[in-house]
């Protein structure tokens, strides 16, 4: 619904609105991020679950219920014959190896963190830099997609997460290295979430883009599922969990900054593939 639902209602700042919808959850994931160790510490594990329960269903009812579509969409769930616009068809096999990369920096920097001898306050720390610059990350990227273009922008949101996981993250054995690593991946993953859908919506117009962006998440649930246990997997092989320095985890870094890698190469064909007159719409 965040995804398919500002199309109704914006076409010149579609990225914009798009930043705007996203950046809520990333606002949320930054207090969260330090509250949660907070709870942690003074009500236990149990509790804190129940005051995340409640936060939950007490700000996402009253926001279901005001929510309004503009009109019914007239395209299907799914429309397979969308694939025969290979540019698409790029575009979804980009988000499909590219989600595999995102939220892996999440997941384990407090992991990452421990390891090379920050406390967990620290740690909690950093994730909250993470999570504050991917709330930037979907705000900007909102902008600069009306701006410079969504696949433009898209672009360059896959090589600075491919960029920033194999050239920082695998050396990131101080403080300094892992804050600069949280913030610029941060930025990266934020905009992800907000170039993509705007890029297939601006590739396929309004009729065809929600069924194109449903089958564009729909495509991201096979990652959502794997790359956590493959990286906690690889992790696990390495007995990174164990060590105090950042090289055992290179396994899981190169795995996650390859996928990314992958990724951004997928979206550059699919940017070659646009008519030069086209690239800044696009």
């Amino acid at each position: 619904m965040s995804n398919s639902l500002p199309l109704q209602w914006f076409n010149d700042r579609l990225g914009t609105a798009n930043g705007l919808v996203k950046l809520g959850g990333g606002i949320g994931a930054t207090v969260m991020a330090l509250v949660v160790q907070q709870l942690i510490d003074k009500v236990g594990i149990a509790w804190t679950f129940r005051v995340m329960a409640l936060t939950s269903l007490t700000s996402g009812i009253p926001t279901a219920l005001l929510i309004r579509e503009r009109a019914p969409s007239a395209s299907s769930t799914i429309n397979m014959s969308l694939f025969r616009n290979l540019t698409f068809f790029f575009l979804f096999v980009a988000g499909f190896t590219g989600i595999f990369a995102l939220y892996i920096p999440s997941f384990f920097l407090p992991t990452v963190a421990t390891s090379i001898g920050l406390s967990s306050t620290t740690a909690a720390a950093v994730m909250a830099c993470y999570n504050a610059c991917m709330a930037l990350g979907r705000l900007a990227s909102g902008i600069a997609c009306d701006k410079l273009g969504p696949t433009n922008m898209l672009l360059l949101t896959m090589a600075l997460n491919a960029v920033t996981m194999l050239a920082i993250w695998s050396v990131a054995s101080t403080l300094a290295v892992l804050f600069v690593f949280a913030a610029l991946n941060g930025i990266a993953n934020g905009a992800f979430f907000v170039t993509m859908p705007t890029a297939i919506a601006r590739l396929l117009g309004p009729h065809a883009a929600p069924a194109g962006i449903g089958m564009a998440i729909t495509g991201w649930s096979v990652g959502d599922l794997l790359r956590n246990p493959i990286a906690g997997f690889l992790i696990a092989a390495t007995h990174a969990d164990r060590a105090n320095s950042i090289l055992p985890y290179r396994a899981a870094i190169f795995y996650a900054g390859g996928t990314a890698a992958v990724s951004t190469a997928r979206v550059l064909v699919a940017w070659l593939r646009m008519d030069a007159n086209l690239i800044k719409k696009f």
